[in-house]
């Protein structure tokens, strides 16, 4: 993770990125994620408890935050997609 600050619009796209991804990962992912929002001196009542699930508006998680839970959901992402294409390479003539 990078010190500097990221622009407005590397923040927004970032902010798309962990929209389209939080559906996909793990309740570990869920707890790591809170754990870094919980972190970054964000307000407890900012932090909302919202349909069995936690909620926070992201006006209210500052720009570094953000770039923190992006690059650990970029992490994890390219570990999934690096197991998935272990688990389906086709075998190879020499394997059979």
């Amino acid at each position: 993770m990078s010190s500097e600050m990221p622009t407005k619009q590397a923040v927004i796209d970032m902010t798309i990125y962990i929209t389209r991804t939080i559906p996909d990962v793990t309740q570990q992912d869920y707890k790591e994620i809170i754990r870094i929002l919980l972190k970054s001196g964000i307000s407890d009542h900012k932090i909302q408890t919202k349909g069995g699930g936690t909620q926070v508006k992201y006006k209210d998680i500052p720009p570094m935050t953000i770039v923190a839970i992006h690059d650990y959901l970029k992490k994890k992402m390219a570990s999934k997609m690096d197991m998935l294409a272990t688990l389906t390479e086709e075998p190879t003539a020499e394997s059979d």
